[in-house]
């Protein structure tokens, strides 16, 4: 019953990404504040879908933090310390999500339908 903030991770690459090794944050000053599980890995095309419930004891899905409905940032890193995305986001209303549109692109959208584990369209 519980409805917790989630991110996405896209791999539009054409190889399976392994994400052990690799960090988030929402903390741009602590780029390992969460570190992947190795368990975890997307498919060339594919979509991780990650809880963001500090509730790391779910599972590797579930990460060490919360989001902020007023805004923070968000930091994925790479296990050479190397940013592969940052972003600065502002408040967010309930139940809608940010993303980018095409997948993969740099240009980001406000959906009030989100779409976590698929396409954001475009």
């Amino acid at each position: 019953g519980a409805f917790p903030d989630w991110l996405e991770l896209y791999n539009a690459g054409s190889e399976t990404v392994e994400l052990g090794g690799w960090t988030l944050t929402d903390d741009l000053d602590e780029p390992d504040k969460h570190p992947l599980s190795s368990e975890l890995s997307i498919e060339p095309g594919g979509f991780l879908v990650l809880f963001a419930d500090d509730d790391e004891e779910d599972g590797p899905a579930h990460v060490g933090f919360n989001l902020s409905a007023e805004g923070e940032s968000l930091g994925l890193y790479r296990p050479d310390g190397g940013a592969v995305d940052e972003l600065d986001f502002g408040a967010m209303g309930t139940d809608v999500s940010q993303g980018r549109v095409p997948d993969g692109s740099a240009s980001w959208e406000v959906f009030d339908d989100p779409t976590p584990g698929a396409t954001n369209g475009g």
